[in-house]
C-alpha cells in the first residue's frame, strides 16, 4: 500500500488538530528528493556542493603573471577541478586544495571581478575588483 495511502486511513482515527501537520509533512519529505541523484530543485548548480566562496584575495594588484593566493571554501583539490577568471580572463591554477588556491593572473587582465568555478558551481568574490595590468 502507498504510503500516502497509509497515511489517509489512519488520519480517520487521529485527533483534528494532528491531521494537517502529518499532511504537510508528507508533503514536504514526500517531495525532498532524496532518491533523486539528478536532485529536484532549481538553481545554477549541477551538484549536491555549495558553491566556492572567496573570502581574500592576495594581492589585489600588481602587473600580469602575478602569482595570487585566493583564500575560500568549496574549492576542488585539483588544480584541473578549478577555473579562475579575473575580469573574465582565465587566470592560471597553480596550486589547489579545499580552502586555497594558487593561480598565476594573465596579462592584460585588467580591472573587473574574481569568480572561481569548482564543482560546477560559480562563486565571485567579496573583493569584486582586482587590478592586474
Amino acid at each position: 500500500m502507498p504510503l500516502f495511502l497509509l497515511i489517509l486511513v489512519s488520519m480517520k482515527h487521529l485527533k483534528p488538530v494532528f491531521t494537517p501537520i502529518i499532511f504537510f509533512s508528507t508533503l514536504i519529505l514526500g517531495s525532498c528528493g532524496k532518491n533523486n541523484p539528478s536532485g529536484s530543485g532549481t538553481g545554477t548548480r549541477t551538484t549536491g556542493t555549495a558553491p566556492p566562496t572567496i573570502n581574500s584575495i592576495s594581492p589585489t594588484h600588481g602587473p600580469g603573471g602575478t602569482a595570487v593566493t585566493i583564500t575560500g571554501s568549496g574549492f576542488n583539490t585539483t588544480t584541473s577541478g578549478n577555473s579562475v577568471a579575473f575580469n573574465g580572463e582565465t587566470a592560471s591554477v597553480s596550486s589547489a586544495t579545499a580552502t586555497q588556491l594558487i593561480v598565476v593572473v594573465p596579462k592584460l587582465a585588467g580591472t573587473g571581478k574574481v569568480t572561481v568555478t569548482a564543482n560546477g558551481s560559480t562563486g565571485t568574490g567579496s573583493i569584486p575588483l582586482a587590478i592586474f595590468l
